[in-house]
């Protein structure tokens, strides 16, 4: 539903994620290790999923748990950040306001949308850990 949404936003989506490019073959981004190598993947659901070792566990000045780099044909296509607490998500979702403007609350999900490109933050589930997903849609 998101990425059918009539009023995208009025700015250009990101690019990138510090540094790496929506887009970026999986071959010509170092220092990545497979997530299945940390954690049991009985079902795949980890298969082209990444992190960094010496990844920076802040964005904007909140604390974040992790950040997983996702890959389809080779390309990222997807960065998701795992966030513990309203407080740290708040501080994510002020900053990303300031950066793309007023977004769209659905549910327990605030977010942007453009024709090829969303950005969605999550609030805490019953573990008190909520995400911020970038998309390359297409």
């Amino acid at each position: 539903a998101w990425a059918d949404d009539p009023a995208p936003a009025q700015v250009a989506p990101p690019t990138d994620f510090r540094g790496i490019d929506f887009g970026a073959e999986l071959a010509d981004v170092p220092g990545l290790t497979p997530v299945s190598s940390k954690v049991a993947d009985p079902q795949g659901r980890y298969k082209d999923v990444y992190f960094r070792q010496d990844e920076q566990l802040t964005y904007a000045s909140a604390d974040i748990l992790s950040v997983t780099y996702a890959f389809r044909e080779g390309k990222l296509f997807q960065v998701s950040m795992a966030v513990r607490g309203e407080d740290n998500l708040f501080i994510i979702k002020d900053a990303l306001i300031s950066r793309y403007g007023p977004g769209r609350q659905v549910g327990a999900r605030y977010g942007w949308t453009w024709p090829d490109f969303s950005l969605v933050v999550s609030a805490p589930a019953g573990d008190g850990v909520g995400g911020v997903i970038f998309t390359k849609e297409r």
